[in-house]
């Protein structure tokens, strides 16, 4: 499995946690796990996590509305070449543009999707009732 599409696995499991100091330590947990079952991608577990971690803030770069200046892809290829030298460009090209024409995203299970489907027509101020609550949870499913 690709690393972009192990991290993209491994992350799609789980929300990730909003402080930066949780992210580290999943990223390192990935990135050690990954290179021991891959000892011949990167020479070390820190070059695994420096990636990771950089994929991560690629991801947020390319899918928020927020940043105005979005990395481009030499920008990206530039900095990760720096810290992982044994990339090959073309490698790094591929992996940004995967991460920025397709974010990283939890995976939705039906479950989820009734719970924001309720919360939604609570925050519109629906009265939910039983009748309303199984067209909710029918629409989940179909969805």
């Amino acid at each position: 499995l690709a690393f972009d599409g192990a991290l993209r696995h491994f992350i799609s499991r789980f929300r990730l946690p909003g402080e930066a100091q949780k992210i580290d330590r999943c990223m390192l947990r990935f990135a050690v796990r990954y290179h021991q079952q891959n000892p011949t991608v990167f020479n070390n577990a820190d070059e695994a996590y420096c990636l990771a971690f950089s994929l991560i803030m690629l991801n947020t770069d390319a899918h928020s509305s927020k940043v105005k200046h979005k990395m481009t892809k030499q920008q990206f290829v530039k900095n990760n070449k720096a810290v992982v030298p044994t990339l090959s460009f073309q490698l790094l090209e591929r992996m940004y543009t995967r991460i920025v024409s397709n974010e990283f995203k939890l995976e939705c299970s039906d479950l989820e999707r009734l719970y924001k489907r309720i919360n939604s027509a609570t925050e519109r101020k629906m009265k939910l009732d039983d009748t309303n609550v199984c067209a909710v949870l029918e629409d989940s499913v179909k969805q």
